[in-house]
């Protein structure tokens, strides 16, 4: 029985480049995770939540280490293309199937965004405001992610580019207070 030798052409460059890929990496590590829970962090470990995160940054450093090493050798896809190419069929079934109850989790993405919109503006701030809030932010980026992935890289540069800028909350005033104006 003879060896059948497929060849693939190789793939052309891509649509994102270095800026788009730097954008999309520091949207995935700084994530709404990060965001929300460094303060009830704080609240349940004192000042040892740098702690917890730095033991995080170590185990996600390793956990990530195999899939560095087998995607810089082998050109096979995402995750579940690795493990269909490595395991087979059967093992990757079940990452799938694992897969889609870690996608539930982007609800807290949509219910970090609305309580920080309902902390700021203190109109959004009743229940029924922070739902609807959080169902349309999901619903945004849901749509962003259908345009394609240049449409999507461009977004995620835009809001990388403002993580690093000044919190809009310091410059909102709160009830009974004028707003603060010095950093303007």
């Amino acid at each position: 029985m003879a060896i059948k030798l497929v060849r693939e052409r190789e793939p052309g460059p891509g649509t994102l480049g270095k800026p788009e890929l730097y954008a999309l990496a520091i949207g995935q590590v700084i994530g709404a995770g990060v965001i929300t829970l460094v303060v009830p962090a704080i609240k349940m470990t004192g000042y040892s939540a740098w702690l917890a995160y730095f033991a995080a940054i170590i185990m996600g450093f390793f956990m990530i280490l195999p899939t560095v090493f087998v995607s810089s050798t082998v050109r096979l896809g995402g995750n579940y293309s690795m493990l269909a190419g490595l395991a087979g069929p059967n093992i990757s079934g079940i990452y799938a199937f694992m897969y889609l109850t870690q996608c539930l989790s982007l609800s807290l993405f949509g219910s970090s965004a609305a309580a920080y919109l309902g902390d700021i503006i203190p109109a959004l701030s009743s229940h029924g405001a922070r739902i609807v809030i959080g169902a349309a932010l999901l619903t945004f980026f849901y749509v962003i992610n259908l345009m394609g992935i240049d449409v999507m890289a461009s977004a995620q540069k835009l809001m990388t580019a403002h993580r690093g800028a000044p919190p809009v909350y310091d410059f909102w005033p709160r009830k009974n207070e004028a707003p603060d104006l010095r950093f303007l």
